[in-house]
């Protein structure tokens, strides 16, 4: 831009100038990513062109095609996924519906590895963000360092009948959600009692709303390894209680006491 006098040049007309403008600056450009809430626009050759029903030309590229094609269409899947994310998150159900598709060892990733090789993992629609979570992860951490490999579950919805059978076989229960799966079948939900007088009830709440052992963690209050048989009898005695073993993590240990 040169700054001149007024009426040395031509004032331009302001709706030729717009005409020329808009045909020399692409489409791409033509973009406010503040106002649209993207980043990049729809056609940008980011995102795979061909999702919606266009072909990929792929002539010329002999024996390389194939690869491409596959290529492109992993990029439509991943498009989809992220698209359903932006809209809502593991709370959107073509984006849960896209977990659930996937090869059940697929749907997880592994957060831990003890030194005997045994795993914690965690489900691609599991709740990582929950206040909760680190206590389950505390819980988790313990079992596998003692030789027990353990998947922390998702929050499957009740509608979800075909997900739930895929990723939590033998699970009775047709709408509770069990925190913790055991490589030998085990489903145990984590309580991190705040007053010893709770701990009873939130046992009994473990066995009888999630269908799932008890596990209780020393996170808020203290626990001393040699008193959690007293705390498993206390458990046991109590009628509600219908599972036959409770799970304990003291200082980073785990502990299981078996009923009798």
């Amino acid at each position: 831009i040169i700054q001149v006098l007024p009426g040395k040049y031509p004032a331009s007309n302001t709706a030729s100038a717009t005409e020329l403008a808009e045909k020399a600056v692409p489409e791409i450009f033509r973009y406010n990513p503040g106002r649209q809430g993207v980043i990049f626009p729809p056609k940008h050759p980011y995102y795979p062109q061909h999702c919606n029903g266009a072909k990929l030309n792929v002539s010329g590229l002999i024996g390389f095609g194939k690869v491409l094609l596959s290529a492109e269409e992993d990029r439509c899947q991943a498009k989809a996924i992220i698209t359903a994310m932006a809209k809502g998150g593991s709370r959107d159900a073509d984006y849960r519906q896209s977990i659930f598709d996937k090869p059940l060892n697929e749907q997880y990733k592994t957060v831990f590895e003890s030194k005997n090789k045994k795993k914690v993992e965690v489900h691609q629609l599991a709740n990582e963000t929950k206040e909760k979570y680190k206590e389950i992860i505390y819980a988790a951490k313990a079992m596998a360092n003692k030789g027990t490999s353990v998947k922390i579950q998702p929050e499957i919805n009740v509608e979800d009948t075909a997900a739930r059978i895929k990723i939590m076989p033998g699970y009775t229960h047709p709408s509770a959600n069990a925190e913790l799966h055991t490589e030998h079948g085990v489903y145990i939900d984590v309580k991190t009692p705040k007053v010893w007088k709770n701990i009873n009830g939130l046992a009994v709440h473990a066995a009888k709303k999630q269908y799932a052992e008890a596990l209780i963690s020393d996170l808020t209050i203290k626990i001393d390894a040699d008193k959690i048989e007293g705390i498993a009898r206390r458990i046991f005695l109590d009628k509600n209680y219908t599972k036959d073993a409770v799970h304990f993590v003291v200082k980073g240990k785990y502990y299981i006491i078996r009923r009798g």
